[in-house]
This record gives C-alpha cells, sequence and structure tokens, in this order.
C-alpha cells in the first residue's frame, strides 16, 4: 500500500503572495480548519503575503470542520464588514458560503475577492475568485500506475507531491492581475520549488502536517471558531 500526501502549504504561501498583491485595503483574511494542518496552511498563507506587503493585516478564522454554508456566510459577512477585501479560504461547505457571500456583495457593487481551493461554488467562481489552490490527484494516481507499469512499485511508501511534482499549483491569477503581479507569483513558486524559500510549518517543525498529530500541541494564531 502506497501513501500520497500533497504540500498544500505551498500553495498557501502563493496564495498569501496574491491576496498580499491584490489587496486595496491591505487587510486580509484566512479561513481554515481548527486542526494541526488547518494551522500549517495559516501560517505558510501568512508568510506569503509578509513577503510582498510587511504591513498588512491579517485575519484569521478557524472553523470546525463540521462548518455549514451559513457558518461560512456569516463569517465572511463579519471579515468583509470590518474592512478585509480578500478572504481566502479551504473549501468545503464553509468555503460555498463564503464564496455565496462574495458574490451577493460584488454584485451589489463592492469591489471584493476570494481565494478558493477547487470546490467553491461554480457560479461564484468565476466572478469572485482572484486564483484557486488546486490540488492534482489525476498527477499522484497517474505517477503511481507509472511505476506499476514500469514495475517500479514496491508499496509501503509515502509520496510527497508538491509544486515540483505537479500535485498543487495556483491557478487563475492571471485573469485578476497584473502582469507584474502574475510575474511575481511565479517567482515564488519558482523559488519555493529550489527550496530557496523554506515554508515555516515545514521548516520550523520539521514535518508534514499529521492529523494523527493531536491538534493541541501546536498554539493557533487564529481566532477558533465552532461555527
Amino acid at each position: 500500500m502506497e501513501s500520497i500526501d500533497f504540500v498544500r502549504e505551498q500553495t498557501a504561501y502563493l496564495a498569501g503572495v496574491a491576496a498580499g498583491l491584490g489587496s486595496l485595503t491591505n487587510q486580509i483574511a484566512f479561513v481554515g480548519t481548527a486542526d494541526t494542518e488547518g494551522h500549517f496552511l495559516e501560517l505558510s498563507f501568512e508568510a506569503g503575503v509578509k513577503a510582498v506587503k510587511p504591513d498588512a493585516k491579517i485575519s484569521a478564522e478557524l472553523l470546525d470542520k463540521k462548518a455549514d454554508i451559513q457558518t461560512g456566510r456569516s463569517t465572511a459577512r463579519s471579515l468583509y464588514r470590518s474592512g478585509v477585501d480578500i478572504i481566502t479560504h479551504m473549501g468545503g461547505s464553509a468555503g460555498a458560503g463564503i464564496e455565496s457571500e462574495a458574490l451577493a456583495r460584488v454584485r451589489s457593487g463592492e469591489k471584493l475577492w476570494v481565494i478558493g481551493s477547487q470546490s467553491g461554488l461554480e457560479e461564484a467562481s468565476s466572478e469572485v475568485q482572484l486564483a484557486s489552490m488546486d490540488v492534482h490527484l489525476d498527477k499522484a494516481v497517474s505517477s503511481v500506475m507509472q511505476e506499476v507499469r514500469e514495475g517500479k512499485f514496491h508499496g509501503r511508501r509515502h509520496k510527497v507531491f508538491g509544486l515540483k511534482e505537479g500535485g498543487v499549483s495556483l491557478t487563475g491569477y492571471r485573469k485578476k492581475l497584473r502582469e507584474q503581479d502574475a510575474q511575481q507569483i511565479e517567482s515564488y513558486a519558482n523559488r519555493l520549488i529550489t527550496a530557496e524559500i523554506a515554508l515555516p510549518a515545514c521548516s520550523k517543525l520539521g514535518i508534514r502536517p499529521n492529523l494523527a498529530i493531536p491538534p493541541y500541541i501546536f498554539p493557533f494564531k487564529g481566532k477558533i471558531n465552532k461555527g
């Protein structure tokens, strides 16, 4: 049996770069899950924002994994009212609620964005998504199948797919940001691939997020909202 993991911290970092470059109010938010992985993604996102906009104000909301669409909408409503103009979310029902709230506000004339992760509302995505954090499961499966065909599959291994392996990517930003900003995001992506940039969670703790590790081991920076 072979296990597969994706370096989502890399796209969270790039999402932070995109948010920093795209924000007009200098107020940005991250909405994730109240667990170890959510905390690691928050740290990576914050590092990306600070790389391009050190003085940005970053808000973080960590929701229960079971948070529903209404919780997402109310969370987004509160953040947008506080002056935030870009919210990055990690998908799920809460993410759909965030995009729904953003869409309603954009259609009423507000200048707002979200950065989502594949599972946002399709209707909302084209109008309000500044970028999307994508996970390419097909690339991982294709890689494993190639090993099987070549007789190189031995199982009992843990394979990690990041930007370099094509397992994750940040997409969509070229349609919304200036060319110079898009090039800057791609420069940061290359620096992540070559390990010129060390992600705070991976480098500081020396491990990938593991949901088997009790979340309370790590002090969360964001506000935990049970929803």
